[in-house]
């Protein structure tokens, strides 16, 4: 008995050990990518972005209150437990925007160093616990949405509110660009008219 504890006790630790190791590996992980410096550029780049409108911001958050205070390593605990346990659930709590505010510079990250970053498949985790260090959630959440919407912009399919800037933006053209960036042409007005209409029934019901 005595020998199956000792074993179930190293392996346990071995375990602690492996977890422990991933997360330093992850939180680290930047520092192969990007000096300090490279990475305060790169931060106060974003900084230096207007913040979203409030009008945006108490919708969007409405919607997903869960993105309001959130870090990366509560968004790593929390789809490590949902991908052991949930099958279908993979990414539907997230809540971190740090990794999502890479994802629209990885071209701009991958070019000095092509072979390294291109190949990592964990590259926009491991900068965005680059990022945490110097931008709050919303900084990474402003960075995101707006490189969304102006890649939206240059997709041309056609929405009423991509004539106008990401700040001009009403309430409705702000609720039909929420529903469009799940998919664009699932829920088009055009294409899925019925789809869009029920899609925007429901959110308008979980903004009363």
């Amino acid at each position: 008995m005595k020998k199956l504890y000792k074993i179930l006790l190293s392996i346990l630790f071995v375990f602690i050990l492996m977890i422990a190791g991933g997360y330093y590996w992850l939180i680290n992980g930047w520092k192969k990518y990007l000096t300090e410096d490279e990475l305060v550029i790169y931060t106060s780049e974003i900084k230096r972005e207007s913040p979203l409108p409030k009008e945006f911001k108490e919708l969007y958050f409405k919607l997903y209150p869960k993105q309001k205070d959130a870090s990366l390593t509560t968004e790593l605990a929390e789809r490590l437990i949902y991908g052991l346990f949930y099958k279908n659930e993979g990414g539907a709590k997230r809540k971190c925007a740090c990794d999502d505010a890479v994802y629209y510079d990885m071209i701009y990250l991958i070019k000095s160093r092509r072979d390294k970053r291109s190949s990592d498949r964990f590259l926009n985790i491991k900068i965005g616990f680059g990022l945490e260090k110097y931008l709050t959630n919303e900084e990474c959440l402003n960075h995101y949405i707006r490189q969304e919407y102006k890649e939206f912009k240059d997709l041309k399919l056609g929405y009423c509110f991509e004539r106008k800037s990401f700040d001009e933006l009403g309430r409705e053209e702000i609720i039909d660009f929420l529903i469009a960036r799940k998919a664009p042409t699932v829920y088009s007005p055009w294409r899925n008219r019925d789809r869009y209409i029920k899609a925007k029934k429901k959110i308008k019901e979980r903004l009363k």
